[in-house]
C-alpha cells in the first residue's frame, strides 16, 4: 500500500484504488487533489462528520455536496465511534448512565464537551468524562437521543445504532466495491496480455486452451461488468447472478444482442465478454 499525502512532494494519486480523507469541509485543496484522481476508483470519505451537524441528514446533505462538486462517491464517517462499536459494546453501566441522563430536561447537556462535564446530574463527572472519551459528544448525543425514543432498549441494540451513526459500514462497503471493481479490471487486462501473446508467443496453444477456459470466462465477465463503458447499462439491470443454466442462457443472449447493436467499441469488447462468460456458465450448470 502506497500513502501519499497533500506534503508529499510531486504526490501521485494513481492507485487502483484512492480513498481520499476530507476534514469536515472540502477545501479548495481538497479539490485540486481530487481532480487528479479517477472518480471510478476513488472514495471520498468525510470523516469528523459529527462535526459538521448534530443531525445525520444534515451530515448527509454535505457528503452529497462534496459528491456534485468533486465527482467522487463521498461518504461520511465518525471514525472514533466506528471504531469502538467494531472492537466492543455498549456496557452495562455506560447503558445505565446513558438511561438517567436521557432523562435530563436539561437543553444544555450536549451542546459541548464542556457543558456536558460540567452539568448537574445524577452522573458523576469521572463517569461522563468517561463517556465522552469513548463515545464523543456525537455519540453520547446519539445515545440519549435514541433512549428517549426507546427508553427499554438493550446494550447491543443501542451498539448497532451506534454502529450505523458512525457510517463505517458504509464506508466499508463503498471501499470493497472499488476495489472488487479494480481487481476484476485487472483480470481483464491479464486476458488482454495473454490474448497479444498468444498471437506472436510460441506458447500460442497452452495460453489459448486457457483463454477458451472457465477461469477465463469468469475473468472476461467480472472484467465486462466492471468496465467503465459499461457503467450505465450495468446499473440499470438486475444484479442478481444467475441461479441455473436456463437464467444464464438468457442474459447470454441478452448481453449478444446488447453486443449487436449500435454501441461503441469499448462497450461491445465488454459486452462479449460478458456474453462469453453467461455462455460458459449456461454450458457448465446445465
Amino acid at each position: 500500500m502506497q500513502i501519499d499525502s497533500l506534503d508529499t512532494p510531486a504526490a501521485i494519486l494513481d492507485a487502483d484504488v484512492v480513498i481520499y480523507v476530507i476534514a469536515e469541509r472540502l477545501q479548495s485543496a481538497d479539490r485540486d487533489a481530487l481532480a487528479m484522481v479517477s472518480p471510478a476508483n476513488a472514495v471520498a470519505v468525510l470523516n469528523k462528520a459529527d462535526a459538521v451537524s448534530s443531525h445525520w441528514s444534515d451530515v448527509v446533505v454535505r457528503a452529497n455536496d462534496t459528491m456534485k462538486i468533486t465527482g467522487v462517491q463521498t461518504v461520511p464517517l465518525v471514525a472514533p465511534i466506528g471504531g469502538t462499536t467494531s472492537m466492543s459494546t455498549v456496557g452495562d453501566q455506560e447503558l445505565r448512565d446513558f438511561r438517567i441522563l436521557a432523562a435530563s430536561d436539561d437543553p444544555t447537556l450536549t451542546l459541548s464537551p464542556d457543558l456536558f462535564a460540567a452539568a448537574e446530574v445524577p452522573v458523576n463527572t469521572r463517569d461522563r468524562l468517561a463517556l465522552l472519551s469513548r463515545w464523543e459528544l456525537a455519540g453520547v448525543t446519539t445515545a440519549l437521543d435514541t433512549m428517549r425514543r426507546e427508553p427499554n432498549i438493550d446494550a447491543a441494540r443501542l451498539t448497532q445504532i451506534l454502529h450505523a451513526f458512525s457510517g463505517v459500514d458504509a464506508a466499508k462497503t463503498v471501499v470493497a466495491a472499488r476495489v472488487h471493481r479494480s481487481a476484476a479490471l485487472r483480470g481483464g487486462a491479464l486476458l488482454d496480455t495473454l490474448e497479444k501473446l498468444a498471437a506472436r508467443s510460441s506458447s500460442r496453444d497452452p495460453i489459448e486452451q486457457f483463454l477458451r477456459g472457465p477461469t477465463a470466462a469468469e475473468l472476461g465477465l467480472a472484467a465486462g461488468l466492471a468496465s467503465p463503458a459499461l457503467v450505465d447499462v450495468v446499473a440499470g439491470r438486475d444484479a442478481r447472478q444467475p441461479v441455473n443454466a436456463a437464467e444464464a442462457l438468457r442474459l447470454a443472449e441478452w448481453w449478444t444482442r446488447y453486443a449487436a447493436s449500435d454501441v461503441g467499441a469499448p462497450s461491445r469488447r465488454a459486452a462479449n465478454r460478458i456474453r462469453h462468460g453467461y455462455s460458459a456458465r449456461s454450458v457448465e450448470r446445465a
